[in-house]
């Protein structure tokens, strides 16, 4: 969790606003508007759609508020029929020293963040967008008053935002169910950000929570579930590498060799020929070596 008592917040105020986009599926946003060069709190208050995010894809609806972070590119795709309404808040996190905080300093929140409160969250981020839209066609910025309580008001929001997403965070019990999800999901995206949205928890708590139930970072046993997989394909079916390379998650065929060559010492193609055949690393049997160089690949 955030400790607020040490952390200012610095509304941009001549990047906020609040539109609705027009009827396409793609918007053709401009490098800047797709690379976030500071924090931007997201509440869509309009349509549907989907926003490919570092944290994976997720869903776009009315009452949903995502956290960019600054440095990252992102992409986002709405249903024609239902054009997507956002209000944007562009904000700087400031130590008290006045250092911009960035996302190394701080344990920040999902991207995802839950909304408790919908009528709350538009009621504060659209004061924010309407006084920043009103200086602008002003031509002057808003008065030091207005500004200091919108902006305590906004600060406020965030609080509460990140307190309700770490509410929901699932018990261990739930997340006994990840190692098996894992298992029969190996074609898909399995990255810790897709991982710990589809059990409604942070990337941290899920970390932390999977790593304690099978003593690997989920990184390191996705990596290994779907090395053990690719070895039943090779060593039982006739598929050729490609398919292989496919069906376990691995997507190009490069990226597959690279990474079965680095972990078994040899290629794929060697391996099924059986030169290299050394019985297998699949979740339940882990040699010594082979862990070592998958915790080294991490």
């Amino acid at each position: 969790m955030l400790n607020w008592d040490g952390i200012r917040v610095e509304i941009l105020w001549e990047r906020c606003h609040r539109r609705q986009w027009p009827a396409a599926s793609t918007m053709p946003f401009s490098l800047l508007e797709r690379r976030k060069p500071n924090d931007v709190l997201l509440c869509w208050w309009a349509g549907r759609g989907e926003r490919t995010t570092p944290a994976g894809v997720l869903p776009v609806a009315p009452g949903t508020c995502h956290w960019s972070r600054p440095g990252f590119d992102y992409a986002c795709r709405q249903e024609p029929e239902a054009p997507l309404g956002v209000t944007s808040i562009h904000f700087h996190l400031r130590s008290l020293q006045g250092a911009v905080l960035t996302r190394q300093d701080l344990p920040l929140p999902d991207e995802n963040l839950r909304v408790a409160q919908p009528a709350l969250v538009d009621a504060v981020t659209r004061n924010v967008a309407e006084l920043a839209e009103g200086s602008r066609l002003g031509g002057r910025p808003p008065s030091p008053a207005r500004c200091a309580a919108a902006t305590a008001l906004f600060r406020g929001l965030l609080m509460q935002l990140v307190a309700d997403t770490a509410a929901v965070e699932q018990p261990a019990g739930a997340l006994d169910l990840a190692p098996a999800y894992i298992r029969e999901h190996l074609a898909g995206v399995l990255d810790v950000g897709s991982l710990a949205a589809r059990f409604n928890c942070s990337r941290s708590h899920f970390t932390r929570r999977f790593t304690a139930l099978t003593g690997l970072s989920p990184k390191q046993y996705v990596l290994q579930a779907r090395l053990a997989l690719a070895q039943e394909l090779l060593q039982h079916t006739d598929l050729r590498v490609g398919a292989v390379a496919q069906q376990t998650g691995f997507g190009s065929i490069h990226r597959f060799c690279n990474q079965f060559r680095t972990t078994l010492g040899a290629t794929p193609t060697a391996w099924r020929r059986g030169r290299f055949a050394t019985g297998g690393i699949g979740p339940m049997s882990r040699p010594a070596a082979v862990m070592a160089t998958i915790r080294a690949l991490d």
